[in-house]
């Protein structure tokens, strides 16, 4: 039996929605949500760090049986279950993007990142690049956007920061395991067997085995995977314990695992993006993957890249040479021999291979650039400064396909606003 199917049968019957709530992080940007699990059990919100499913599991039959007899917070619940069953359930075409793109409305969008920041309960991302990620999925639940999404579940996550007074004020990183019993997620099943879904990847000599979990997020479904599973050797357990961790080959690796993955992943259950979204250099390896798939089937090089192309977009974030993924020739050449066997090592390699001043390496940025017909920054400033560090790639780009280049374009990082509102200020919109 599952955590949910347990909390189920724990559930007083007129408060079985409850479990649906806590297993969808709509739950974190509407303000009766929140103040329904806070009333619940004060004491629990504060010891669980606003944790729902934490809540449920550890809270007493006793006290649920003496919140479904209260009357305000039953008046509460069904307030909030009746509006989150119309938000969710609701196939309407009041849904800002069947109305403003009603032939689109059945194409799927696959959203790639190395984290996602949705709440603090669910501890997989670190910073800006993963809380832009996480407002993506809510902003495009609100909108009706037809959204995908694919990331990593971290055993540990980011590290927490603690300033050390016996070490004259330095950093101190505190890893915490986290217990994916207490994490809104569901294990995924194959399609085809009902048995747990499992994805293989080859990396050099082993083959790494990786499992599914599913959280929801409003409309969207994200899909997170994890290395740490028995069948794995104990080195490839390792490969989704933190989030940016481990040394250069490591990131390799959860890079492979991240690009290739989501590929065979979605695949695996039968979705067909009509548009690939790459948040960032880490996930550019899907690139590859899918030019491969292509080839495959009898497609040569340039055309099969010419096809990922016309339907991959790619965000580039950081305006330094530290945000950008540069990797050795001689391990790329490892880990990737048999691509660079079938499409060749000149054309591979052109695909990522280049000196920007400050190393020579397969760099995922230009991978991301050289894949995608749509590339942009996240502000003016930072797309200015993009063209600046990559100057004299636009040019060669350029020279080589005037028809088909397309400059480096931006989109101005907003927020998603219910998010980063406080519940009083909620209450006067």
């Amino acid at each position: 039996m599952t955590v949910r199917e347990q909390l189920m049968d724990k559930m007083p019957l007129n408060l079985k929605g409850l479990v649906d709530l806590a297993y969808n992080l709509w739950w974190c940007w509407h303000v009766d949500s929140v103040e329904l699990f806070k009333f619940l059990d004060p004491p629990l919100w504060r010891s669980t760090k606003s944790n729902p499913v934490g809540i449920l599991r550890e809270i007493s039959h006793e006290r649920l049986e003496e919140m479904a007899q209260d009357d305000y917070f039953f008046e509460l619940y069904k307030k909030t279950i009746t509006l989150y069953n119309n938000d969710i359930h609701n196939k309407d075409e009041h849904l800002w993007w069947n109305k403003k793109n009603p032939e689109y409305k059945d194409i799927t969008i696959a959203y790639l990142s190395m984290e996602y920041g949705l709440h603090n309960s669910l501890h997989i991302y670190s910073g800006g690049l993963g809380v832009l990620a996480g407002d993506y999925l809510k902003e495009s639940s609100d909108l009706g956007a037809p959204l995908v999404a694919v990331g990593f579940l971290y055993q540990e996550g980011f590290f927490i920061q603690k300033i050390s007074a016996y070490r004259n004020g330095w950093q101190e990183e505190i890893y915490n395991e986290v217990d994916f019993d207490d994490l809104p997620i569901e294990e995924v099943f194959d399609p085809d067997t009902n048995q747990p879904l499992i994805i293989t990847i080859n990396l050099k000599s082993s083959v790494v085995f990786v499992r599914v979990w599913k959280t929801t997020v409003g409309r969207i479904a994200l899909y997170l995977m994890d290395t740490n599973i028995e069948i794995n050797h104990p080195w490839l357990r390792d490969l989704t314990d933190r989030l940016y961790g481990g040394n250069s080959e490591m990131r390799l690796q959860q890079e492979m695992v991240l690009g290739i993955g989501a590929v065979r992943l979605l695949k695996k259950l039968r979705i067909e993006p009509s548009v690939w979204h790459l948040n960032e250099g880490h996930c550019c390896f899907s690139s590859i993957e899918r030019i491969r798939e292509h080839m495959i089937k009898g497609v040569e090089f340039d055309e099969a890249l010419s096809m990922v192309r016309k339907n991959t977009v790619f965000t580039t974030h950081t305006p330094v040479p530290a945000g950008h993924d540069i990797f050795p020739l001689n391990l790329i050449e490892l880990y990737f021999s048999d691509n660079i066997d079938a499409i060749g090592h000149e054309r591979f390699f052109s695909l990522g291979a280049y000196d920007l001043g400050y190393g020579k390496g397969f760099n995922m940025t230009v991978l991301g650039i050289k894949t995608s017909s749509c590339i942009n920054g996240v502000s003016k400033l930072h797309k200015d400064v993009t063209e600046k560090m990559f100057g004299s790639l636009w040019n060669e780009l350029r020279d080589k396909d005037k028809e088909r280049f397309k400059p480096l374009t931006y989109v101005t990082n907003g927020v998603h606003i219910p998010s980063y509102l406080s519940n009083i200020t909620k209450e006067f919109l």
